[in-house]
């Protein structure tokens, strides 16, 4: 599961590809409150998880800061710039070795610092959903047939049809030749769009 390899490459101190027990005992006095966050949040872990994975463009296992802000570019998320490096000024301070590269349980850390956490967490689910439907030649666009079973999924029972049919059309303008819409496209009108990432 990608999430434990997560966050044993985080308990690899030294980068050997081993945890050893000093390790192991340092990572977790030094990361207990990420790791009760995903051992008694399931879903608040499994969503931040998927972000931390959607975000890594490298597949490193870890994010660097450049990563961090180009997604949060993409997702057209507000944030004070001040708290974002103040959040990586005391990584690196409280991180021996920190060399701005965030492992998951570091991001996690970083997460609740500077963002709201509930819409990161939304925006992992819509992209997990968009994950889903999306086609087998490309896992980077799902066909505009598949907006309306994405937004009923997303929305659940607050699905709203109107909403739904405004948003299609918008991406409509926005679809390829062949009638898909890439992931960039529809998570910035989802944010104009769905009243759930607007708040």
């Amino acid at each position: 599961d990608g999430t434990m390899y997560n966050v044993l490459k985080a308990f690899d101190a030294d980068k050997d590809t081993k945890v050893s027990w000093p390790e192991f005992l340092t990572s977790m006095l030094k990361y207990s409150t990420e790791l009760q966050l995903i051992l008694f949040n399931p879903r608040h872990e499994r969503e931040l998880s998927f972000l931390f994975d959607a975000m890594g463009a490298d597949c490193s296992g870890t994010l660097s800061r450049d990563e961090v802000e180009k997604y949060i570019d993409i997702l057209g998320m507000r944030f004070d710039p001040r708290r974002f490096d103040a959040a990586y000024e005391d990584l690196s301070l409280t991180i021996r070795g920190f060399e701005n590269e965030l492992s998951l349980l570091q991001f996690l850390r970083f997460v609740g610092r500077v963002f709201d956490r509930r819409k990161l967490c939304l925006v992992a689910r819509l992209r997990r959903l968009f994950n889903t439907l999306a086609s087998p030649q490309s896992r980077e666009a799902i066909p505009l047939t598949a907006i309306e079973p994405l937004v009923r999924s997303f929305q659940g029972r607050a699905f709203d049809a109107r909403t739904c049919e405004k948003f299609a059309d918008v991406l409509a303008a926005h679809a390829t030749v062949s009638h898909f819409v890439v992931w960039d496209d529809l998570l910035g009108k989802a944010i104009q769009y769905l009243p759930e990432l607007r708040v």
